[in-house]
């Protein structure tokens, strides 16, 4: 793991364990709970349950960057599809690929 991927994976890890996080945007479900990563499944919890996938999204150019409520950590696969210019379907089975190897 990259020294930014390791510092990302830090900095989701302690607002998790700081209760910052309440679960209000990172939605109703936990990761670990569920097989696949679907449209509507967050940057951030994909993330924080599978850190490998780190480099995968700052090769898109999500890195978490910036203010909470416009980071790009907080978008939906669905977002990020459609804010990289990405087929949601094509991005979601690579996702799933990488999650289930």
């Amino acid at each position: 793991m990259s020294t930014l991927s390791a510092h990302i994976a830090c900095c989701l890890a302690t607002e998790s364990a700081s209760g910052y996080n309440n679960g209000t945007l990172s939605g109703a479900f936990n990761m670990s709970e569920i097989e696949d990563i679907k449209a509507s499944t967050m940057v951030k919890d994909i993330v924080e349950n599978f850190p490998e996938l780190t480099d995968f999204f700052l090769d898109l150019g999500i890195c978490g960057c910036g203010y909470r409520w416009e980071s790009d950590y907080y978008w939906t696969i669905e977002r990020v599809a459609r804010e990289k210019g990405l087929n949601l379907e094509a991005l979601l089975e690579d996702l799933n690929k990488k999650i289930n190897d």
